[in-house]
């Protein structure tokens, strides 16, 4: 079983803190208007059409946001297709996750909001769904759900482990807590043959660990690319740009990031009449601020989701 005493400290820091965060998680909510959806969810309730849908046994895979979704859905794609009788719960902390585990949900493959972790409500929705095994992917570990899966005998990996610098200086700093934690995951896939190294001067018993390479960078054999992209050309051309149109690309933008951007653009619209500029925010949710934004500097604005306006 985890370290008593690791899972306590856990505990006695991550509850006062999700309480003190309560407040900004709250107006984020009314803000934004995503994260409200299957907000039950998020507490860990389930309706009853959904606990039957789900039923027993699913390999529940976790993935934080979107670039983790995109690794779960190559990976549960491509062992689906490999062990047709498999079934799935997909699990995303963010609405965009959620949004896209949802294009690709089916009898096989349920979508999820991630549920808080906090120790009783989770205890109780891991027995009631009774996984046959819980995939984490990339870096979000939740102890609670760790520990829950243990006492029931249920196997827990970490996919596509990483690693950050700023991750590691954390985990070294609270090594004797945090090393309890891994060493109680039954595997651990690393990407690059220097990982091995990171890890084990964590504490992280090398045993558990096996190098598979960088999901992330995989191809599916056999599969389409699990999300359905629409071909840049024709989304350009549905606007009315050009090819040899210069195009300014600002992704995974943050609040108030879109102003900057858009005052350098207008800067550099002065020397390079056809630019164009395309925003990708990093939460999508927000498209109707920045929207208001740029159209107070006098900007046109088409979203991808609406209709095309040329221009």
């Amino acid at each position: 079983m985890m370290s008593r005493l690791s899972l306590f400290l856990y505990n006695l820091l991550f509850i006062p803190l999700l309480l003190l965060l309560l407040p900004g998680y709250l107006f984020r909510i009314w803000k934004r208007g995503g994260y409200g959806r299957k907000a039950a969810q998020r507490l860990g309730i389930l309706d009853s059409k959904t606990l039957d849908r789900i039923g027993t046994g699913r390999i529940w895979v976790h993935a934080v946001s979107v670039g983790e979704v995109g690794i779960a859905l190559k990976f549960v794609n491509e062992f689906h297709r490999r062990n047709p009788s498999s079934r799935f719960l997909l699990s995303s902390t963010t609405s965009t996750g959620l949004c896209i585990v949802e294009q690709q949900a089916s009898p096989w493959l349920e979508p999820m909001a991630n549920p808080v972790d906090f120790p009783i409500l989770t205890s109780r929705l891991v027995k009631r769904l009774r996984p046959s095994a819980l995939l984490m992917v990339e870096a979000d570990l939740w102890p609670n759900r760790i520990n829950a899966c243990m006492t029931g005998g249920i196997p827990v990996a970490l996919l596509n482990a990483r690693l950050s610098s700023r991750s590691e200086n954390r985990f070294r700093l609270f090594r004797k807590i945090t090393a309890p934690f891994f060493n109680q995951l039954d595997l651990l896939t690393i990407t690059e043959p220097g990982d091995s190294a990171r890890w084990i001067s964590l504490g992280v018993n090398p045993s558990i660990m096996r190098q598979t390479g960088n999901m992330k960078y995989d191809g599916v054999t056999g599969r389409t690319h699990p999300l359905a992209v629409t071909p840049p050309p024709s989304v350009l051309h549905a606007l009315g740009w050009l090819p040899k149109d210069p195009i300014l690309l600002a992704a995974s933008t943050h609040d108030a990031e879109e102003m900057e951007v858009a005052l350098a653009f207008r800067i550099l619209r002065k020397e390079f009449p056809h630019l164009r500029l395309v925003i990708a925010p990093r939460h999508v949710e927000r498209r109707k601020e920045i929207t208001r934004s740029l159209e107070s500097l006098g900007f046109s604005i088409a979203l991808r989701s609406g209709q095309p306006s040329p221009g």
